[in-house]
């Protein structure tokens, strides 16, 4: 039980300990890469973190994925991170676009 609370929380942590900024055209989510698969960019849709870890960014998931928990506080940006984004399908991964 003991090794699942720690794989827990190392997996959380990666999720919301992104130093890579999103939003940036490429893929992004907490854990600095795009996991979400697609065919179409109907197939994604943006997030907007307010996560201390992952401040002020904005994520690409895929369009049924469960929002990505923030286990280390919130925080409030003065925009919208997904403000004039879109989300798109690049190569089989969902990514912000402009």
């Amino acid at each position: 039980m003991r090794s699942l609370v720690i794989f827990v929380f190392f997996a959380l942590a990666a999720a919301c300990g992104s130093s890579s900024p999103a939003g940036d055209g490429g893929t992004s989510d907490l854990a600095g890469g795009s996991s979400a698969s697609c065919a179409t960019a109907n197939d994604c849709r943006l997030y907007s973190s307010y996560c201390n870890s992952a401040p002020c960014q904005c994520l690409a998931l895929a369009r049924g994925a469960v929002d990505p928990p923030c286990v280390v506080g919130m925080q409030s940006c003065l925009v919208d991170p997904c403000l004039n984004k879109r989300a798109d399908c690049s190569n089989g991964a969902c990514v912000v676009a402009q």
